[in-house]
């Protein structure tokens, strides 16, 4: 299933609050800027498909969670270090998003904390295989300078 999403009611929040042409913020070239399309993608990573006043806490807090087992959907080309960094949308972005509607599945927190589990799961996974792999590429340089 293709994520549909709706930005209408964001488009009018943010001319409530004064802000003029909305539309300029969250598309550019025709297309929906990187931050917005973090914040239509974190929908689905984190199981909440409407964000609201309500919820908007808990949707960053979920993506929070995310973050600190490594999945992140932004990239910012490079830090002063040249170095690529990767993170989510930020409380005040999320918070700038609230009436995005989107037609990804849901998950209460029962459903969202096993999910992160299986990140976790997978995530250690590959630490291990790595970790494995070096042992053995270490163990077969160490037969040849025998």
């Amino acid at each position: 299933m293709a994520l549909t999403w709706d930005l209408n009611k964001v488009f009018q929040s943010m001319e409530k609050s004064g802000i003029e042409r909305p539309e300029s913020l969250l598309i550019h070239n025709g297309e929906l800027n990187p931050m917005s399309m973090g914040v239509v993608m974190a929908t689905a990573a984190v199981g909440i498909n409407k964000l609201t006043d309500k919820n908007f806490k808990e949707f960053h807090q979920r993506l929070k969670k995310l973050e600190i087992v490594g999945s992140t959907l932004l990239r910012k080309e490079e830090d002063d270090e040249g170095e690529g960094i990767q993170r989510n949308p930020t409380l005040p972005e999320i918070k700038a998003h609230i009436g995005l509607k989107t037609n990804a599945p849901t998950m209460d927190k029962k459903k969202f904390n096993a999910s992160l589990m299986q990140v976790i799961d997978n995530r250690v996974q590959e630490l291990i295989k790595i970790e494995l792999d070096e042992l053995k590429e270490m163990e077969n340089s160490n037969a040849d300078t025998e």
